[in-house]
């Protein structure tokens, strides 16, 4: 995968002084820059431990070479108090191999919800997992930002 600083020195010239076209390191650069994509999805949620319901809003994230970055609002309603699990598809697939290929927080916009969680790579089925503890059963909306890596 390309490497986001390897901007060419000063010393390389933008053009090929014999062809008089981009040289080639700095067309390498500019065409890595298209490796920068951001877009919008509707995730799919599963309900795994303790959640009675489940409502994801559209998500955006952005993906700069294999790291991507999602942030976005889903509802949940524990079916009790105590602690809840629930699963997330990602934008762009990938094959997770530990817990710490994700990360994120999420907390409630809700008055009188559940504070906050926590996100990480769910290894078994290569999507996010939110973990919290409830401490009532309200439908609860949540605003989350996680980063992940694309792993093939």
């Amino acid at each position: 995968m390309p490497n986001a600083n390897r901007v060419p020195t000063t010393q390389v010239p933008l053009t090929d002084p014999t062809t008089g076209l981009i040289s080639r390191a700095w067309f390498r650069f500019f065409e890595n820059l298209n490796t920068i994509v951001s877009d919008v999805y509707t995730p799919t949620l599963t309900n795994t431990t303790n959640i009675a319901s489940s409502t994801p809003a559209i998500c955006q994230y952005f993906q700069i070479y294999n790291v991507l970055t999602v942030s976005g609002q889903v509802t949940i309603q524990a079916t009790a108090t105590g602690a809840c699990n629930l699963k997330m598809t990602l934008p762009v697939a990938s094959k997770f191999t530990f817990s710490g290929q994700a990360a994120g927080t999420f907390a409630t916009t809700t008055a009188g919800g559940t504070a906050q969680g926590a996100i990480l790579a769910d290894i078994v089925g290569d999507q996010f997992e939110f973990r919290f503890t409830a401490t009532n059963t309200a439908s609860t909306v949540y605003a989350f930002t996680a980063t992940y890596q694309l792993v093939q």
